[in-house]
């Protein structure tokens, strides 16, 4: 049995995705979205720190799945997103998590969002797909969940399949 979580790192919001997996079973426990859009720049890696504290109190994370950072042509926002991850690390080490880091193309590929098309559309349309056909949940408003949490599940589900 293990507590897996799923985090999509950065600085205006933060999703993540925790599941409860065995050998025969994969749960979603819940879905967490950090939004630090209303917040100073200065307080937000505290937000994510005492955020990220708090779930993991209720669901100790076992094995953390989290979106490794590619540099683009925006190299401050990969500097604070940078910084984010450092936090979400250390919080994560905190709880002796093994950390598995995944790029964004190996996520895509993991939850099979080619056959969806391309960008961030695919991937959603992806995650709904294997919602429905591999985990099984019922109730889950998607068309109401953020990209960042959907990019979040898509991650744990890279991690538990062992794409990662």
């Amino acid at each position: 049995m293990s507590i897996v979580w799923g985090v999509d790192p950065g600085t205006a919001r933060v999703g993540v995705s925790i599941f409860y997996v065995t050998e025969t079973e994969k749960r979603l426990l819940d879905l967490i979205l950090i939004d630090l859009t209303g917040e100073e720049i200065d307080s937000r890696l505290g937000t994510i720190a005492k955020t990220t504290s708090f779930f993991a109190e209720l669901y100790p994370p076992d094995i953390v799945g989290m979106e490794k950072l590619v540099w683009g042509r925006n190299v401050t926002t990969a500097l604070s997103v940078a910084e984010a991850r450092g936090v979400l690390k250390y919080i994560f080490s905190l709880y002796d998590a093994t950390i598995v880091e995944c790029l964004p193309k190996v996520v895509k590929a993991a939850v099979g969002a080619s056959m969806f098309g391309s960008g961030k559309e695919a991937v959603r349309d992806a995650v709904i797909y294997m919602f429905s056909e591999d985990i099984g949940a019922t109730g889950v408003p998607w068309y109401a969940i953020i990209d960042d949490v959907v990019d979040a599940v898509a991650i744990a589900l890279a991690v538990i399949e062992g794409d990662c």
